[in-house]
């Protein structure tokens, strides 16, 4: 489920839906009925997996070593400072960026 998270950009909203499917997941694993009335988390005790945001936040600063440690001529600097300059961003509110989540942990 985690495949690719170094790169996620993800809103709260999309962090909640991550939560609730993890959580769905793990109550399946467990063999836990929502009638139960099992609260978050003493499941995530009882099944002994990290969150998935927490997670994958964790995945982000690692590969975010990786980059800071690459940032001369390679490919992954070259990425990193990628700026498509014939798009422009849309009306309204933005969307989230993978640099956006990297500037707001460090502030």
């Amino acid at each position: 489920m985690l495949y690719g998270s170094e790169m996620w950009a993800l809103t709260k909203r999309e962090d909640q839906r991550l939560s609730v499917a993890e959580r769905t997941m793990k109550q399946a694993m467990l063999g836990i009925s929502i009638s139960f009335g099992m609260r978050s988390r003493r499941i995530r005790e009882r099944s002994r997996v990290r969150d998935i945001v927490v997670e994958s936040r964790h995945n982000k600063m690692h590969w975010v070593g990786h980059v800071a440690w690459f940032m001369d001529n390679s490919w992954t600097a070259i990425i990193a400072e990628w700026y498509p300059r014939e798009q422009k961003r849309p009306l309204g509110r933005p969307p989230r960026r993978w640099e956006d989540d990297i500037v707001k942990h460090f502030r």
